[in-house]
């Protein structure tokens, strides 16, 4: 049996389902797996990322399954040896899929964000690596109408509190066409975190966030509330909103938000706080016109004093949404509600402590993939699939065709995040090229070899001095020309950025980057 797809067809048995018999899947089973997000394949079959073992980003299983979930292929992501991170899925119009999230392949200990194409074939066409701080990731992302992608960047600058949430916009090749950070003016405001991206009608995006907001009255203490920031199509801010700003009485966060069927409105899922006498929290939807403005919340179930929370709120009909939600003391369940928040249908998945990620079907079919830590300390990822009364749904009998956009036989393989094009900075192109510099490095980012090439005239020595990114010294040169081309062996460097400095005899200073990988 392949080590690598293990795949229990479970239809009968109960594992806490409410005594009945439903349709789902288990994959990966006693792997130690976590599903991280699936969407609806352009085929109507299902593509899903799960993390590969728990306690490390090492490498990620990519599945593409049948409209009944039963795989067709896989891809690996990643390798043992390199670190990955998988947050979303997006799908353009041409079937190719965009991956956001993390990589440690070029910084080792860190995490840098990592924007992934792979095409109709399941291959990696490019890949994007923005590297500006420690442990920062690539979130939420959207495709475009052009086929590209935007997606949210999280924590991009030393200064924690700096920088926080941003937003970079590719085109369908990979070449970055603007990327911005939304630093509030309301000095309120503080330690935002942009949880989902909506492209708007008009072309712009909205970020879904949560921050917190300084109480206005005494003692002036700070709390949880939705904020919303809505940017046009080049990604600058059109308008910012931070729900119930005016009171530390009520509050809570924005999970995700999904445009209405007649797009005029936006619908966020919701964790609603109350405080003071009316102290609880609720599931909740919220609704807010295109200008921003409040219309109303709605809350699933009366406020508890145990957390409540309604995520990956979607669209069924004009009037209804599923959803996934918990509150009080009780697991998380799958949820069917209308657009005033009147909770129509409910069913437990499993007896767990994990919100699902959901997914509304062609036909109006509702999915759910969540995760449970079973008895013997191993996570084990589940797909459901529903009908909208929440009922369990039945296997398709008819043909399907699959993959018909890849000409051939697509094949169960590997893709390592490599040979991609870095991002360094605010102001910095992608470093696959030749610096400007009269000490030229090449090439550059590199494998190995290397070359450091000095044109610089009018001095009689220099000290070329090579340096990790930590500051730590790796090699040092000494010449006693003004013109010389040397070559560095890095074969058994760790992947990384490190920098190139020349110190001439007269004191001037170059340097430079190489990019080990």
């Amino acid at each position: 049996m392949n080590k690598y797809i293990v795949l229990f067809l479970l239809q009968a048995i109960s594992i806490g389902l409410l005594g009945q018999s439903r349709w789902f899947k288990n994959y990966y089973s006693y792997e130690n797996t976590v599903g991280k997000h699936f969407i609806q394949h352009y085929d109507n079959g299902y593509l899903l990322a799960a993390k590969k073992g728990i306690n490390s980003a090492n490498y990620y299983g990519l599945l593409k399954t049948d409209i009944n979930g039963d795989i067709l292929w896989e891809k690996i992501i990643g390798h043992q040896s390199t670190g990955i991170i998988i947050v979303q899925m997006a799908q353009n119009e041409s079937g190719d899929t965009y991956i956001s999230g993390a990589t440690s392949f070029y910084s080792q200990e860190d995490h840098d964000p990592l924007i992934m194409k792979i095409n109709a074939c399941g291959e990696k066409e490019w890949c994007r690596v923005i590297i500006e701080n420690e442990y920062n990731y690539a979130g939420a992302i959207v495709t475009t109408p052009d086929g590209g992608v935007a997606v949210i960047l999280r924590y991009m600058n030393e200064l924690l509190f700096l920088d926080r949430i941003g937003l970079a916009r590719f085109d369908v090749d990979g070449n970055l066409l603007w990327k911005h950070y939304y630093n509030s003016t309301d000095t309120a405001l503080s330690n935002e975190d942009g949880w989902d991206l909506t492209l708007a009608p008009d072309g712009g995006f909205l970020i879904s966030a949560t921050c917190r907001y300084e109480n206005p009255d005494p003692p002036h203490m700070s709390s949880a509330k939705p904020y919303y920031i809505k940017t046009d199509s080049q990604g600058n801010v059109e308008w910012e909103n931070v729900i119930y700003y005016d009171t530390g009485d009520n509050g809570g966060e924005a999970w995700s938000t999904v445009l209405g069927p007649n797009n005029k409105y936006y619908y966020s899922s919701l964790s609603h706080y109350y405080r003071g006498s009316s102290y609880g929290n609720a599931p909740a939807l919220l609704k807010m016109d295109l200008a921003g403005s409040l219309i109303d919340i709605y809350n699933l179930v009366n406020p508890t004093p145990i957390y409540g929370k309604l995520i990956e709120a979607k669209f069924i009909s004009d009037t209804t949404l599923m959803g996934s939600a918990v509150w009080n003391d009780g697991p998380p369940v799958a949820v069917v509600f209308d657009t005033l928040g009147n909770l129509l249908h409910q069913a437990e998945i499993l007896n767990n402590n994990y919100l699902s990620m959901t997914e509304v079907s062609y036909d109006n079919k509702l999915l759910y993939m969540t995760n449970i830590y079973e008895n013997d300390e191993i996570f084990n990822t589940y797909l459901f699939k529903f009908n909208s009364n929440l009922l369990s749904d039945t296997n398709y009998n008819g043909q399907f065709v699959y993959d018909s956009l890849c000409p051939y036989q697509i094949t169960n393989d590997t893709i390592i995040q490599d040979n991609c094009g870095l991002i360094v900075g605010e102001n910095e192109d992608y470093l696959n090229f030749l610096n400007d510099y009269k000490l030229n490095v090449y090439p550059n980012p590199t494998s190995g070899l290397f070359r450091i090439t000095n044109e610089a005239r009018g001095f009689d020595e220099s000290i070329i001095e090579i340096f990790d990114i930590k500051g730590n010294k790796i090699k040092s040169l000494h010449f006693k020309e003004n013109k010389y081309t040397i070559s560095i062996d890095a074969s058994s460097w760790p992947k990384g950025i490190y920098v190139v400095s020349v110190l001439y005899n007269a004191g001037k200073l170059e340097t430079s980057r190489v990019f080990i990988q």
